[in-house]
């Protein structure tokens, strides 16, 4: 699935989110992100499936365009939600809480914020995302591939008589098949 059908499927979730958002928490507790407002849990499951599509396909982008919150995010749906926070330009910050522990000395701050409207901002990053170049793929030099394969059957033969280079010839087509 390409970002562009990525973009029309998150599209397609606007009316049933359109009282949603998403929220974000981060700090000293850690990172959390949830889901809020929306009635309709057949959207919410497939916006959630959704996102971690999405997130699984970032590692197709060349890292250097990814941040470094985007890069460390623990799991494809959390890698999702940071950069549509990013680039979506529909993140609103909320409040700062100081974290204090049992005996009331502060360990940190806790800050929140949230995106409303997110399959639509889905959709924007998905479309800003399609226009990043992509990692450069490894090829497979399929000539060495031919040339052993070649190399191995003839050997059989030789050493072993016809029947065995058929025979070896029959397994590497099932594995050549299996590997599809």
């Amino acid at each position: 699935m390409g970002w562009n059908e990525l973009r029309l499927e998150f599209e397609a979730l606007n009316q049933g989110l359109i009282y949603s958002r998403l929220d974000f928490q981060w700090g000293s507790s850690g990172t959390y992100y949830r889901l809020a407002g929306s009635s309709n849990s057949i959207a919410k499951r497939k916006f959630e499936t959704l996102a971690v599509i999405a997130g699984n396909k970032l590692n197709c982008i060349a890292e250097e365009f990814l941040s470094e919150n985007v890069q460390k995010a623990p799991d494809a749906a959390s890698k999702w939600y940071e950069i549509v926070r990013e680039i979506s330009g529909s993140f609103e910050f909320g409040f700062v809480a100081g974290e204090i522990n049992d005996e009331g000395i502060k360990i940190g701050n806790i800050y929140t914020g949230s995106i409303r409207q997110p399959a639509e901002s889905c959709a924007l990053t998905c479309l800003k995302l399609h226009q990043l170049p992509v990692k450069e793929l490894v090829e497979v030099n399929t000539v060495t591939i031919f040339v052993r394969v070649n190399g191995y059957i003839k050997h059989q033969a030789e050493n072993h008589g016809y029947i065995w280079s058929l025979v070896a010839f029959f397994v590497f087509a099932l594995l050549a098949i299996l590997a599809l």
